[in-house]
């Protein structure tokens, strides 16, 4: 009898779409990605019963991939690189194909889901407890500067999808790698040398001061990953207006963007209401309620924008999930 619900409910959520798609002209992926973007919602008691074994599948589905995957490095390192090097041709593909048939998109980040995606790195952290350590893999400048990186190339979502005309320059904010690497490798990794070249005309001590000037220009730092979190192949400074992942993400709830293993901590007393973070903030966590600048931590990606620019130190990055504390 279950099934049959399931059943039921799924036609019944299918004939729904395609009737408004034609009686209300919402396009058919606009649909596909209000239905699918729901599983990522945080709302997610206020979801049919179906839509949750959904996600309890969807779950255990990607437990068992993320396993395998982190068991076989070498295979995920390969992979990672692979689809690195043809992700501007998938990228343009599905665009054309898009406009044959509007749910393309949908359809195909529904058929990446989980494997593909971007981890949202924090530029530097700060955090008021001086027990907690933070790793090199938790901050985008350690990772930058441990990472063999290959070249700085334009930005593909920009160049597509932000310019306002078609003369405009591109912004060349992607950081692409030689070989997939390994993000829990990162931390046993050495330092390169400030004054090595990273292709022709850039250093990595120059490398250092285009990520802090990203910071400045409101831009999300992010692993781009394939085939699971655990492997990047592109380190990139992104505005959500434009990015693909960020942008699915903030539009339709999409489960394309992991979370930094940090969170805002936000302390009205300190708070001299200025709301800074709230114009730097993408995502409606820092927002105004009431008048006053409030913190609604279950749309806290962990991207540190407010952190670096409060200057009462009324916002801090803390960890995600607390740590245990040390029984002595």
């Amino acid at each position: 009898m279950g099934s049959n619900r399931v059943v039921i409910t799924s036609f019944y959520t299918f004939f729904d779409a395609v009737a408004r798609t034609f009686l209300y002209r919402q396009p058919l992926g606009f649909i596909m990605y209000q239905f699918y973007g729901s599983l990522g919602s945080p709302e997610g008691n206020a979801n049919p019963r179906y839509l949750k074994r959904l996600l309890e599948k969807r779950a255990k589905r990607l437990a068992k991939w993320y396993a395998y995957i982190k068991r076989n490095k070498k295979l995920g390192q390969a992979l990672s690189v692979l689809f690195g090097a043809l992700e501007l041709v998938i990228m343009e593909g599905v665009r054309s194909a898009t406009k044959i048939m509007p749910s393309a998109h949908s359809r195909f980040m529904r058929f990446l889901d989980g494997k593909w995606g971007s981890k949202i790195v924090p530029l530097n952290v700060h955090i008021d407890n001086v027990s907690t350590s933070v790793l090199p893999s938790q901050q985008i400048l350690e990772i930058a500067k441990r990472t063999p990186i290959r070249s700085l190339n334009w930005c593909y979502c920009y160049r597509t999808y932000g310019k306002k005309f078609p003369g405009e320059k591109d912004r060349y904010s992607c950081l692409a790698l030689g070989w997939g690497q390994n993000l829990d490798a990162i931390n046993a990794l050495a330092k390169h040398d400030p004054s090595e070249k990273i292709g022709k005309n850039l250093t990595y001590e120059e490398l250092e001061q285009k990520l802090k000037e990203w910071n400045d220009q409101g831009y999300v730092h992010q692993l781009i990953f394939f085939p699971s979190p655990d492997y990047f192949y592109i380190i990139c400074a992104c505005n959500p207006d434009f990015c693909l992942t960020l942008s699915n993400t903030r539009k339709w709830g999409f489960p394309a963007v992991v979370k930094s293993d940090f969170i805002a901590e936000w302390t009205p007393a300190k708070c001299q209401q200025c709301q800074t973070c709230i114009k730097r903030c993408h995502f409606g966590a820092m927002h105004l309620e009431n008048g006053k600048v409030s913190l609604n931590k279950s749309r806290c990606v962990g991207c540190g924008l407010c952190v670096t620019k409060c200057q009462s130190g009324a916002v801090q990055l803390v960890p995600r999930i607390a740590k245990p504390a040390n029984k002595g």
